[in-house]
């Protein structure tokens, strides 16, 4: 069985990422929406990153290319988190 993880775009959804991937090796992706850094810019808070501070400078370390890398440059280029639950909010309002 595939996992996709479709947490929330903060630091404790990509440590959460980390710890699916690791119970299951090459079972594992997480959901990346190609607009996510549009969506980060227009309705991250910035609270998700301050709040997760320690989380985030413990993910620093991890060298892993593919999600964890590119979450963190954005998490450092803007300095905000995304709820996973605003992705559903933004689908709803573009379908009205």
């Amino acid at each position: 069985a595939r996992f996709i993880h479709w947490g929330d775009y903060d630091p404790v959804g990509v440590a959460e990422y980390l710890r699916l991937l690791a119970a299951c090796p090459g079972r594992d992706q997480m959901h990346v929406p190609e607009n996510l850094e549009a969506l980060l810019r227009k309705h991250g808070k910035s609270a998700l990153i301050a709040d997760q501070a320690d989380i985030l400078d413990g993910l620093r370390d991890c060298t892993d290319e593919k999600v964890v890398r590119p979450m963190i440059a954005l998490f450092d280029r803007y300095g905000r988190g995304l709820e996973q639950e605003m992705l559903l909010a933004v689908v709803g309002k573009a379908n009205s």
